[in-house]
């Protein structure tokens, strides 16, 4: 094969993947861009200035309750990502071989473990939840360094 016929067959396939790859970041940043989009939308539409002033402040102050949530339908919107983490006793642990630990705590929220890793919980240990890279969450209990990776069941 000539070397003219290489470098061609090369700029092609750079111009092949350059243009499968924008149309997959932008299918993957087009639903966080719509789902971020209609609140604040709506806060603009209010014409009362102290109403309009409540809805922004509601948008940029979540609250312990929202932790967790971000990427649940319902409250993509509502709780913006600002709390870095929660303390919280257990209230309930149950352990299954096949899915790992659920986990309740005082505060009425209750994660399951993701993957089976080995991980030892008891009612009454004080629990850190804190955020991941990639919007996932670890779990650390007691004074033990050991995390568990962890979503958001209720």
């Amino acid at each position: 094969m000539k070397k003219e016929n290489c470098l061609e067959i090369s700029n092609v396939i750079i111009k092949y993947n350059i243009f499968t790859f924008v149309p997959l970041i932008a299918a993957v940043l087009a639903p966080i861009y719509a789902n971020a989009q209609p609140d604040l939308q709506s806060c603009v539409r209010i014409e009362n200035d102290t109403a309009r002033l409540a809805c922004y402040d509601e948008l940029a102050n979540p609250t312990e309750e929202s932790f967790g949530l971000e990427n649940k339908a319902e409250s993509v919107a509502e709780a913006p990502e600002e709390i870095a983490n929660v303390v919280a006793k257990v209230t309930t642990a149950t352990h299954s071989d096949f899915t790992g630990w659920t986990i309740s705590f005082d505060n009425g929220q209750s994660w399951k473990q993701i993957g089976t890793d080995r991980f030892d919980v008891n009612e009454g240990d004080s629990c850190t939840i804190s955020r991941g890279l990639l919007n996932s969450f670890r779990l650390q209990c007691g004074s033990i360094e050991r995390k568990i990776r962890v979503t958001r069941s209720e």
